[in-house]
């Protein structure tokens, strides 16, 4: 794994003596030419041994690491594990891991050709893991099913209170000239009740946002003796419905499906204050090449009643999800994890702030809920002092098909993971790949750049000006 530091963190390191003994030079001369071989491995695509459990530094890091991660390649050239830390300056730091797991300094700075070479080594490898775990795509047809059908319904104009829709097999509801302020309407702005004859249908487009403040709380979206009691965007208790291209901001959760065999592609939501998506009825479903940039929670499957999930997958692919604290969240007066607008941890004064987790399901009966599929998605956060069990996966049982997930941890510390994420890359390995600190602040940028350039026509007059920047905390 390649991390960067600066001058300051590289100053707090203890320092190797300005002579090296022979036998570190031996050992350089010895890693040197390990991760020329390991580079060579790895551009030509060769197979590559499963990091042992010896690679763990401090915790679960060695599990982490991708098909061809730089550490795990080291494992496979040579039965010990380097970190390669790279200086601001011409300088090149070297550790091993000791048999409790702690780094242990091997040597100082290297100058000159050596360092530039090694440089040039692991930005090539870098550079080849971002390359294989990228989603190229073309453009992306966002609009596909209004072309599919002759049976078009247009929704234009403003609308403030619900729009529900008029059902027929394979309708389409054209609605991307359409907004929908939402004030005083439950559980969907849109709701579409389609019964099994009424398959097929379509909802593309439109702009849905609430007028509330960018500090209000928890309870006052979620609003559960109110006017706006559990609102979402879309309520979609329809048969294989699909919802397409719409943008959604500052509402409290993003499409709600209750229907059988419902999608969601090609979205975007922004500042979502609960739920990503909501899928608390266990029913099959797909989520595809959407944008979910900053939500409290990820994907719910978490049910108040007594639905049973067995049987039923969804399939989440070319997703890209990012946790982002929210204000006054849930129960923050009884909960710990709470952080200040500096991000350290909350002390009372100012406003608190949290986010949940990636997945949110009830992990203590975990078989009644649905199955998942994960494919070449991303999942994105950054913010230390929140409880590491909130960075997770769904259980291992529960992921029928793994592949391509990569974790973009946005901070310049250690990603803190939950544990289930190595017991899924126990079952899936070379599942997923962990991106730390700029690498993985670029990757992140890089990746909402291009979702954004293949759907220009998603929110296409309020696009970002600096796509995948991430600002805390986000006012306006």
């Amino acid at each position: 794994m390649v991390h960067t530091t600066d001058t300051s963190q590289r100053e707090s390191q203890v320092r190797a003596p300005a002579s090296l003994p022979l036998a570190w030079i031996a050992k350089t001369v010895r890693f040197v030419s390990v991760l020329a071989a390991t580079a060579s491995e790895i551009l030509a695509g060769g197979p590559l041994a499963s990091a042992p459990r010896s690679a763990d530094h401090g915790g679960c890091w060695g599990s982490f690491l991708a098909e061809r991660d730089l550490t795990k390649a080291i494992h496979y050239n040579q039965q010990s594990s380097f970190d390669l830390f790279p200086a601001s300056s011409d300088s090149i730091w070297l550790f091993s891991t000791k048999p409790d797991h702690t780094p242990h300094l091997l040597m100082g700075t290297l100058a000159g050709s050596l360092s530039a070479a090694l440089k040039s080594i692991q930005v090539t490898i870098l550079n080849h893991k971002l390359a294989l775990v990228s989603i190229s795509q073309p453009p992306a047809y966002t609009f596909a099913c209004l072309d599919l059908t002759s049976d078009v319904v247009n929704v234009t104009g403003i609308h403030d209170t619900k729009y529900t829709t008029s059902n027929a097999k394979n309708r389409a509801f054209d609605a991307r000239s359409a907004t929908f302020l939402i004030q005083k309407e439950s559980h969907g702005m849109v709701a579409s009740r389609g019964n099994a004859s009424q398959t097929g249908m379509c909802w593309a487009g439109g702009y849905f946002y609430s007028s509330k403040p960018w500090d209000a709380s928890w309870d006052d979206h979620k609003d559960l003796d109110g006017p706006t009691r559990n609102s979402s965007v879309i309520n979609n208790a329809s048969h294989g419905m699909t919802v397409t291209g719409i943008h959604f901001f500052n509402v409290e959760d993003g499409p709600r499906s209750r229907g059988v065999n419902w999608t969601v592609q090609h979205v975007w939501g922004e500042y979502v204050r609960d739920d990503c998506i909501e899928n608390d009825h266990f029913l099959s479903g797909r989520v595809y090449d959407s944008l979910f940039d900053g939500c409290y929670t990820g994907i719910s499957t978490r049910s108040s009643g007594s639905y049973n999930g067995q049987g039923h997958v969804v399939t989440l692919e070319n997703v890209l999800l990012r946790l982002h604290p929210m204000p006054y969240p849930y129960k923050w007066q009884s909960k710990s994890g709470n952080i200040d607008e500096n991000g350290n941890p909350y002390d009372g004064s100012g406003i608190p702030y949290r986010h949940g987790k990636f997945f949110k399901y009830v992990e203590k009966n975990p078989r009644t809920n649905n199955h998942f599929v994960l494919k070449d998605s991303v999942f994105a956060a950054g913010s230390e002092n929140i409880e590491a069990s909130n960075f997770n996966l769904p259980h291992p049982d529960l992921i029928d098909q793994c592949q391509g997930v990569v974790f973009a941890w946005l901070a310049d510390s250690r990603f803190p993971g939950s544990h289930n994420i190595v017991a899924v890359q126990r079952k899936f390995p070379g599942c997923i790949t962990l991106l730390e600190g700029q690498d993985a602040r670029d990757f992140w940028r890089q990746k909402v750049i291009d979702w954004h350039q293949r759907h220009p026509h998603v929110g296409a007059r309020r696009k970002p000006a600096n796509p995948g920047e991430v600002v805390f905390p986000l006012k306006f």
